[in-house]
C-alpha cells in the first residue's frame, strides 16, 4: 500500500553537543522530494551542504515513516539538564517534536520504532540512508 507523500516541507535537524558546540546535519525535504542538507557547527567548522531529489521509493519510505511520527511516544523529550546530549528535531506541519538524549544515547536506542508510532530517529535514519549523509 502507497503513503501518502509529503504535505508540508520536512525540516529535521540532527546534532551532538561537545566542547566544540552544536554539531551536525539539518535537512529540508520539499513535498516533491527535493531535499538539502547542510551541515551545522561552529563558525570556524566548513560549512558543507548537499542537495538532490529522493526517488520515489525514497520518498515513500520517508512519508511513510513521517505520518506514522508519534509525538506521543516521545513527548517532546527535551532533556535540558544533560551533558552534551544528542538532539533531534522534526518539524512537519503542526507536528514539532525534539528528542534529547544523553551522551551517547544515540547507539542504545538503534531500532526505535515502537508499535505504530515511529521515533525521530527513525526519520533520521531513512534521510541517512537516502541522502548519502553520515
Amino acid at each position: 500500500m502507497a503513503q501518502t507523500p509529503l504535505s508540508h516541507e520536512l525540516q529535521v535537524k540532527e546534532t551532538q553537543t561537545g566542547f566544540a558546540g552544536e554539531i551536525g546535519w539539518a535537512w529540508t525535504v520539499e513535498p516533491d522530494g527535493t531535499w538539502r542538507a547542510q551541515r551545522v557547527g561552529p563558525r570556524e567548522m566548513p560549512r558543507q551542504s548537499r542537495a538532490g531529489k529522493l526517488a520515489p521509493a525514497e520518498l515513500e519510505a520517508l512519508s511513510g515513516a513521517v505520518n506514522r511520527l508519534g509525538s506521543d511516544s516521545v513527548a517532546n523529550t527535551a532533556n535540558a539538564g544533560s551533558v552534551n546530549p544528542y538532539t533531534v528535531e522534526v518539524n512537519y506541519g503542526d507536528k514539532s517534536v525534539k528528542l534529547a538524549l544523553p551522551a551517547g544515547g544515540r547507539s542504545a536506542t538503534q531500532g526505535s520504532a515502537t508499535g505504530a508510532a515511529v521515533s525521530p530517529l527513525t526519520i533520521v535514519d531513512v534521510l541517512r540512508a537516502a541522502t548519502g549523509v553520515e
